[in-house]
């Protein structure tokens, strides 16, 4: 398989997840912030049971094209599930955790420049 970009691999992901039940996906670029990875992609699940869906179709999706995730965290509860995958990591939560944590707001430059909204394909 060819290399794949960072920016391609988060791309990927947000079609992945928008093909599961969730709202509210973007990447963000946090190239400029942390030297930990380059984009994170968030997402909304409206229930532990769908995040911990989207998890695993992520990882099976992934693991067709070679791509394996180093680390998963939250899992278990599924109210936010954080999956490494070097480059990009991926924030699946649960409603009520998007809303207490405001995950983007920390991460997003002022004019919101370094945040896309996926908007499916």
């Amino acid at each position: 398989m060819e290399q794949i970009t960072s920016l391609d691999l988060a791309n990927e992901i947000c079609k992945i997840i928008g093909e599961k039940q969730t709202s509210n996906i973007l990447t963000i670029d946090v190239t400029q912030k942390t030297s930990l990875t380059n984009y994170y992609v968030v997402c909304t699940a409206r229930n532990a049971q769908v995040a911990k869906g989207v998890c695993e179709h992520i990882q099976e999706v992934l693991e067709d094209m070679d791509i394996y995730v180093t680390r998963i965290d939250g899992e278990k509860d599924g109210k936010w599930i954080v999956m490494d995958y070097g480059l990009v990591i991926v924030h699946i939560f649960h409603t009520e955790m998007r809303e207490f944590y405001k995950f983007e707001k920390l991460w997003a430059e002022p004019d919101n420049s370094n945040v896309k909204y996926y908007m499916g394909v």
